[in-house]
């Protein structure tokens, strides 16, 4: 039954899919771990985190060690995708921060007083 699941997908000898790996497994685990904490709790934020580290270790691998062209591909597609996604995300904070009129850049004391 084992030799079943651990079967790579090949369509014309190309590998398009394979049993998840680690990192896979482990941004599974997050994800599900994720949905069921509350919004904005400190579990939520944690295993969002960790899904993303676990997808971008996951992204890398496949870029650098896949086994063909497709799975390189789908490595460089993911880890474009995850570097922009965390790019919007960045962007959201900071301009809701200029929205509350304050500079995300500096903490208030380290203002210059003229």
């Amino acid at each position: 039954m084992l030799a079943l699941i651990q079967r790579d997908l090949k369509i014309r000898g190309y590998v398009v899919g394979q049993f998840p790996n680690r990192p896979l497994w482990i941004a599974l685990a997050a994800l599900l771990a994720a949905g069921r904490a509350n919004d904005g709790s400190r579990i939520n934020d944690f295993s969002g985190a960790i899904s993303y580290v676990a997808l971008t270790v996951w992204a890398y691998e496949e870029a650098v060690h896949g086994v063909n062209g497709f799975r390189k591909t789908l490595g460089v597609v993911a880890l474009g995708l995850i570097v922009v996604g965390f790019s919007r995300a960045i962007l959201v904070q900071y301009r809701l921060a200029l929205a509350h009129d304050e500079n995300p850049l500096l903490d208030r004391g380290s203002r210059c007083q003229l």
